[in-house]
């Protein structure tokens, strides 16, 4: 296998240990198969410990579309239980975000921008599919998209008045789903 399809560096098999194949981890991913979230929470407590786990699911996910969702959710995941990605695997995952087709693996994404620490380059990726969800037709990529730019203001400040111009236009267009996230950003705003 070679390196992350969508990344510029290579991370061999070789680099892999015994515990952590790739291939079993497709095995187990395959079984969850759009099951319970339980499932993910179990592989990754039996995982999580192992260095090259990370490493394993971020290959995974670069790989195509069809382990996206739970490798996503056991991403954020692992930022729910207080951890973080290394700087190089943040990268690798937000190198690849254009690729996200599935509307879950997109909210859980959008859901992570807020906590991750994102580079210049990841910025822009980050912003690239902000912008790209905020056009979804899945109501909840919508709103998403709309905290994920709230997010983006942290880093690039100019935003704040195009995220106050959505949020507006969100309040008197959109659904109740989104108006309700968009009246907690607004909240954060005036806080």
């Amino acid at each position: 296998m070679s390196g992350f399809s969508c990344l510029k560096f290579e991370i061999s098999p070789g680099q892999m240990t015994k515990k952590i194949h790739e291939d079993e981890l497709k095995r187990q991913l395959q079984q969850w198969g759009g099951g319970p979230v339980e499932n993910l929470a179990k592989m990754y407590g039996a995982h999580a410990s192992d260095p090259f786990f990370f490493e394993a699911l971020v290959r995974i996910y670069s790989s195509g579309q069809e382990f996206q969702t739970p490798v996503a959710w056991l991403v954020k995941h692992h930022y729910t239980q207080g951890h973080r990605l290394p700087k190089h695997l943040t990268e690798a995952l937000m190198a690849c975000c254009h690729t996200l087709e599935a509307w879950p693996a997109k909210i859980y994404l959008l859901q992570l921008i807020p906590q991750m620490d994102l580079s210049s380059q990841s910025l822009l990726r980050a912003e690239d599919l902000v912008r790209s969800c905020l056009k979804d037709s899945n109501t909840f990529v919508r709103a998403w998209a709309i905290n994920g730019l709230y997010a983006l203001t942290r880093y690039v400040p100019e935003l704040t008045a195009e995220v106050l111009f959505i949020c507006e236009k969100a309040l008197e267009t959109e659904t109740a789903a989104i108006k309700s996230r968009v009246r907690k950003i607004l909240a954060e705003m005036q806080a």
